[in-house]
């Protein structure tokens, strides 16, 4: 943990915008500047994403000795710390699980990334129990299965899956909030999030769901081939594409 009483990924985060409430866990790291938190009429939560910090602030040879319906215990307690403080600060708050079945459904296997190490899968197994567990017994509707909103909404997005930022036309703002580091992205930073090709400057790309599935990431997408992936690259580069190229003009110019 460090400054809050969740798991250090997320405490981090949360040390962007508030002042901690407990120790740091490192007094020398630098911390982003604060938020104004007066931007943003939502914060949104990816479960997931706090599963994922949870699951990681433990070593995996302490963690497979811990019980499943320990560890749901303490993501539900972080849940529960995180409503009760945001609405002590009279913040918005909601959380959402999403299953991506619309990604698996669409994409081919190929072009997905899978757990193939003992330690992998046995982490999806924890992934599986706890969110299936939350999903099912939500009597009160405490999670969604999308970050779709308000249309109205100014949002601050905590998530590790880029694919959730291509939501950002269904609000007024979407900003994502970095797990770990803390630091706040806007759509012109959110290129960031592709598998990086070597030795190329990757930072005048839009963020869209076709590049993303070509250039992948570290998460969901498998990065084409890299003689396919500069052969785009070159195309976008000549037609002097931008960050913030919305989605109706990159298919305009490229006919997708």
């Amino acid at each position: 943990m460090s400054g809050f009483p969740i798991s250090i990924g997320s405490s981090l985060s949360l040390e962007t915008l508030f002042a901690p409430l407990t120790e740091v866990y490192d007094d020398s790291r630098t911390v982003p500047e604060k938020a104004n938190l007066a931007e943003y009429t939502l914060y949104v939560f990816n479960v997931s994403t706090l599963l994922r910090n949870l699951i990681n602030s433990i070593p995996y040879m302490s963690l497979i000795m811990v019980p499943k319906k320990d560890i749901l215990e303490a993501l539900l307690e972080e849940i529960e710390f995180l409503t009760n403080f945001f609405a002590s600060n009279s913040l918005n708050i909601k959380f959402y699980i999403n299953d991506y079945s619309f990604v698996k459904r669409v994409y081919k296997p190929e072009q997905l990334r899978h757990s193939t190490t003992e330690k992998q899968i046995f982490i999806d197994g924890i992934n599986s129990y706890c969110l299936d567990k939350l999903r099912k017994e939500d009597d009160i509707g405490l999670f969604t299965k999308n970050i779709h909103y308000n249309k109205e909404d100014k949002v601050l997005l905590f998530t590790h899956i880029p694919f959730d930022l291509l939501s950002y036309s269904n609000f007024v703002r979407l900003d994502l909030l970095e797990s770990n580091t803390g630091v706040i992205k806007t759509r012109k930073s959110w290129n960031t999030k592709y598998f990086k090709m070597p030795h190329e400057d990757m930072s005048f790309l839009p963020f869209n769901e076709y590049l993303l599935s070509i250039f992948g990431d570290h998460v969901m997408f498998i990065p084409a081939p890299l003689k396919k992936r500069l052969e785009i690259y070159e195309s976008m580069k000549k037609k002097k594409v931008h960050p913030l190229m919305d989605v109706v003009s990159f298919e305009f110019i490229f006919g997708k």
